[in-house]
């Protein structure tokens, strides 16, 4: 960081993102608490450094003053409904295209009863 210049000798520089791996087993609260208390001591600054979950920073990922906002799981979100609304199209039209063809078959199938087909020309066996 000193060759490329972001080094900073300060407590209140927070140009870099500090990841922590907590030990199995230890609660995040404490932690927490540790942490502010130390930049507490050695800054003199109104901002607050707080423990957040790694799992839920890339859905959950923006934060003012200290609380999550938002995040992409908007996205998710709208995308997620938008794919409900076309899948609802798709189920409609499908319905739509079935029916059409049923009543297409069911002429046909008059058509053959007038003939006079077996039920086996009518109704085609299963496979």
């Amino acid at each position: 960081m000193k060759e490329t210049g972001w080094y900073r000798p300060s407590w209140t520089e927070d140009n870099t993102r500090t990841y922590l791996s907590l030990k199995p087993g230890i609660a995040p609260a404490p932690m927490d608490s540790l942490l502010k208390d130390v930049i507490k001591a050695n800054a003199q600054s109104a901002n607050e450094v707080f423990l957040y979950p790694y799992t839920r920073y890339h859905l959950y990922g923006n934060f003012e003053n200290g609380k999550e906002t938002s995040g992409s799981i908007e996205n998710v979100r709208l995308f997620g409904i938008i794919a409900g609304f076309i899948l609802l199209i798709a189920c409609i039209n499908y319905m739509n295209l079935s029916t059409a063809r049923s009543v297409k078959k069911a002429k046909e199938i008059g058509v053959r009863k007038v003939v006079g087909a077996g039920k086996t020309s009518i109704v085609p066996p299963l496979p």
